[in-house]
């Protein structure tokens, strides 16, 4: 699954979060990838709960630009 955003301001990206059910079983993989392709990020969730949000954090926050999809 993804999801398409537009940063509104200046920042950083640090982690990412997902929403498991309890059939999602097995590893998972967060990346965060730039509009043409590119992996900026990538992390893989540990200590996942059963069900519910999951959080994981970058190794290094992705700086983004305001206006960039």
């Amino acid at each position: 699954m993804g999801v398409k955003f537009k940063a509104d301001v200046n920042g950083q990206i640090k982690g990412i979060r997902f929403y498991k059910a309890p059939t999602g079983t097995g590893t998972h993989i967060g990346s965060l990838w730039s509009s043409t392709g590119t992996k900026l990020a990538s992390a893989t969730f540990a200590s996942e709960t059963a069900s519910g949000w999951q959080q994981v954090l970058f190794a290094t926050p992705v700086t983004i630009t305001a206006g960039t999809v």
